[in-house]
């Protein structure tokens, strides 16, 4: 794990931790309800990657 990406590991433990009492739909729905607002491209996932497609060959 590198120190680059160790701020959003952090924060995906945490996440699990305050949900780990929920059942799968009501994960699934504050996921969503995270997520609303919020644009992601491939090309912004892939950026830091170095490779084209983002795929290791």
């Amino acid at each position: 794990m590198s120190s680059k990406h160790l701020q959003r590991y952090i924060t995906e433990l945490a996440a699990h931790h305050n949900l780990r009492e929920l059942d799968t739909l009501s994960i699934v729905t504050a996921v969503a309800k995270g997520g609303e607002g919020k644009r992601l491209r491939h090309r912004q996932s892939v950026a830091d990657s170095g490779l084209d497609s983002g795929v290791p060959s």
